[in-house]
């Protein structure tokens, strides 16, 4: 489908801005600081990917059944996502001032200062990664363009502006940020998919609420490999 190659173009952009904007703004040298940080959180998207491909299949499966189950699925996955993200971030900023000298010399002592900063992206982006399958599972591609383009254009203009001022640690300032602003949007079209009202008594009724209930939105199979794909943020730096 035409959505899925335009979220795909939107993502690949959106992810890569920053590197665009830095060459542009400041020169390839100050590309190879924030490459050097960045990468070792790069490293790790592959959490994100390996989650999306696991999911997205029982997600695919549960749409057919009770909306409780899928709602008590994603409650899980945000607990246990949440906390390996916030753990591997925890971790690697308290240890990242003595294993990067490991590997970088003094002059890229702005790039732990980016990997400092973007690092606690992580549990954002596996976040994300639960709401990005509930709203593929349930028909909502299009909301998940809309919100990548917007992204697209928030990152260039963030990048454009607060480069020149403050350097590469303003883009993984902004990298962060969209992180956050990902995590909310998403959240909010979920509750909107969902109903507000309907998610809040599942929160405190473990799930009492929805036996017998059946999805009203209707099957939709899509490949994991696309989802699995969108939850990578390769840079290719």
């Amino acid at each position: 489908s035409y959505i899925f190659i335009l979220i795909g173009l939107f993502s690949g952009l959106y992810y890569r801005a920053d590197i665009f904007l830095i060459t542009k703004l400041l020169g390839e040298e100050s590309v190879g600081l924030y490459s050097a940080g960045y990468k070792f959180y790069d490293a790790l998207s592959f959490l994100a990917g390996s989650y999306n491909i696991a999911a997205a299949p029982i997600f695919a499966s549960l749409a057919v059944g009770p909306l409780s189950s899928v709602i008590a699925v994603a409650k899980r996955d945000m607990k246990v996502m949440g906390t390996i993200g916030l753990m591997v971030s925890a971790s690697i900023f308290l240890c990242a001032p003595f294993f990067l000298p490991l590997f970088l010399d003094s002059a890229f002592i702005e790039s732990t200062q980016v990997l400092r900063i973007v690092i606690w992206s992580l549990p954002l982006v596996l976040l994300s990664s639960i709401f990005l399958n509930i709203l593929f599972v349930y028909k909502k591609a299009m909301w998940v363009m809309g919100l990548f383009f917007f992204q697209l254009c928030l990152t260039l203009v963030g990048n454009y502006l607060l480069i020149p001022a403050y350097g590469i640690v303003a883009s993984a300032g902004m990298t962060l940020f969209s992180e956050v602003l990902n995590v909310v949007i998403l959240g909010l079209l979920v509750l909107k998919l969902f109903g507000k009202s309907y998610v809040l008594t599942m929160a405190v009724d473990g799930g009492a609420l929805a036996a017998g209930e059946h999805n009203r939105y209707g099957n939709y199979t899509f490949s994991s490999q696309l989802i699995g794909a969108l939850g990578k943020k390769k840079k290719n730096k």
